[in-house]
């Protein structure tokens, strides 16, 4: 057994998903994890909302902003204008 350090909240969450599904934690990560799709952020910008969605869950100083999206804030008009052209 490894011994890992967690936010509250993230254990909490955790630990209600795993009492909602009557089921042990461990389970419940272990389905989570062989579920998990890497995403590409320099491929498909598609994905970058749902990238920052997540990385809301974070802590500011956990979140390693160049490497999730190296050229965001020059790119920032274009990606945004791609998208809203995706959904309209």
């Amino acid at each position: 057994m490894t011994v890992m350090d967690f936010p509250d909240r993230l254990i909490d969450r955790l630990k209600s998903i795993a009492r909602a599904e009557n089921r042990p934690v461990a389970d419940v990560l272990d389905d989570m994890l062989r579920q998990y799709q890497p995403l590409d952020m320099t491929e498909n910008y598609s994905t970058w909302p749902l990238q920052m969605a997540l990385m809301a869950e974070l802590e500011a100083d956990q979140i390693e902003w160049t490497a999730v999206a190296p050229d965001l804030s020059t790119r920032s008009r274009e990606i945004l204008e791609a998208e809203f052209a995706r959904s309209s």
